[in-house]
């Protein structure tokens, strides 16, 4: 089934937003400090091993991001305790395990290693082809790499899941970046087919903003 949210991240929330006379770079710190308590407390938490590894990946830490991330994978290659049930620990570990193979993608991918950020996002698509997060991920490492036909069409995936799942923030969003990616491939004509195609997206899901928004755009390349 096609997934919109973000899967196996756990109900831990680390206090990671700015508050009233905080700067980001504080606040970050402090979320880092919470988490690091929690993992003392538990140190096989996934939750707070994930939101960890994406703590540290925002502070560019990509080390210490990769360890965490990699600690739930491992973590979840252990034996099922005796008397939990097989088929729902299965079922979370895997979300679990696709939370962190996603962010893992994005560190490795911000290292500059984007042959290994897709390896180890493969799994991830492969088990869960309506991952929408995912194959936006996909995409853009693709873009990165240079191989544009490639993130194309993977964009046109996330909107053809976005569709069969009528998620409307999806399928606009990947319009968007294929009309962006057409405009970097110097093609204005499909660029303004796209930005079209999210125009309609717009005014069906009766999003007045966007439709205002995506229509000035339009009016922009077509000068």
């Amino acid at each position: 089934h096609p997934r919109r949210g973000r899967p196996g991240a756990g109900p831990l929330k680390a206090p990671s937003q700015p508050s009233s006379g905080r700067n980001p770079e504080e606040a970050l710190s402090k979320a880092g400090e919470f988490l690091e308590r929690a993992l003392r407390v538990d140190p096989t938490s996934r939750a707070a091993l994930q939101q960890m590894g994406e703590l540290r990946l925002e502070q560019h830490d990509l080390a210490e991001a990769r360890q965490r991330l990699r600690e739930i994978l491992t973590l979840n290659e252990e034996p099922i305790e005796a008397g939990a049930d097989p088929v729902a620990v299965r079922a979370e570990r895997a979300e679990q395990n696709a939370r962190a193979r996603m962010t893992l993608a994005k560190v490795e991918s911000t290292g500059g290693d984007h042959p290994k950020a897709l390896e180890i996002l493969a799994p991830v698509i492969e088990g869960q082809p309506g991952n929408l997060e995912a194959l936006s991920i996909k995409a853009r490492i693709l873009e990165l790499q240079g191989r544009m036909e490639e993130a194309l069409e993977a964009l046109e995936v996330v909107a053809r899941v976005g569709d069969q799942a009528q998620d409307q923030a999806s399928m606009l969003g990947s319009r968007l970046e294929r009309s962006r990616l057409f405009q970097k491939m110097g093609d204005k004509a499909a660029a303004i087919q796209e930005l079209q195609k999210a125009r309609t997206v717009a005014e069906k899901s009766g999003d007045i903003k966007s439709v205002v928004l995506v229509t000035h755009l339009i009016n922009r390349l077509e000068e």
